[in-house]
This record gives C-alpha cells, structure tokens and sequence, in this order.
C-alpha cells in the first residue's frame, strides 16, 4: 500500500470536562467545528463527541446555522438523541444470519440485512439525561462568556 501522498493537517478540538451533573458520572465532550464563510452567509460545520461511563456518543453536522454549542442548545434533546441513535445504527451494524434448510434438508446459514438496532426506554432516558447536562454546561459557558468571565 502506497501513503506518499498522506496529507496531515493538524487542528485544534474543544474538549470540556462535566463533573457534578446529577446521578451522572464526568462527562467530557470533544467540539470538531468550523466556519464556511460565504459571500451572503456564514456556514457551521462540526462534529460533537459525549463520553460519560460506558457510552460515547457521537454526530456530525453538515451544515448549523450558528456555531456548535449555541446550535446544541437550541435543538430539542429528542433530535440529537435521535441522531445519536442514527450515527449508532449506522455504525455498529452487526452481521445477523437466517437459518435455512437447503435442497438435501441441511441447515444453512444466510447472512441477513435485517438487523435493527433500537435503544431501549431506559438507555434513550439516560442519554437524553446527558444531553440536558451538556446543554446545561454550554448555557453556563456562553453565560459566563458573555460576562466576559472566561
């Protein structure tokens, strides 16, 4: 395999660390964003990664019509979550097989498409439980960055 022509571009990431969210462990978010200025309008791109315990969530936006965290509050819990659930359905789809009987009556295995992947009520609950502290934990950013605190 030929990688001379590899083009490495290094890039700065938000990370922010949550801690003292209720009945949550620490949760760090990771921002990946970035501006298309355009001649009639500026475009937001960006990509937000949630690690709180056992789950990493993750999404990434094409096109926000203002930058990451603002965009994040303003959207309801159920969209992201919905998103979220998307990116995981989209990623982790598992090979999944029938058994069938062939002509001479042997079991065979074939490879199926046919494999959902859903969250169920209480892990959906617990996301959206993180996804309001993140929320929370922006407004406070901005707050304090509009009182010229940070």
């Amino acid at each position: 395999m030929n990688n001379q022509n590899l083009q490495i571009q290094e890039k700065q990431v938000t990370q922010i660390k949550i801690t003292g969210a209720k009945e949550l462990d620490p949760i760090t978010v990771y921002i990946d964003e970035w501006e298309d200025k355009r001649p009639d309008e500026t475009r937001y791109q960006g990509r937000i990664t949630i690690l709180c315990y056992g789950i990493a969530l993750n999404y990434f936006w094409n096109a926000m019509g203002e930058p990451m965290q603002k965009f994040f509050i303003a959207a309801s819990t159920g969209y992201i979550a919905d998103k979220f659930e998307l990116n995981a359905r989209e990623t982790f789809k598992p090979q999944a097989y029938e058994i069938e009987l062939d002509e001479f009556d042997n079991l065979k295995k074939v490879q199926t498409d046919n494999v959902q992947i859903e969250m169920s009520d209480h892990h959906r609950e617990y996301i959206c439980r993180v996804i309001e502290a993140v929320k929370d934990a922006f407004r406070q950013q901005l707050k304090e960055q509009k009182n010229g605190d940070i």
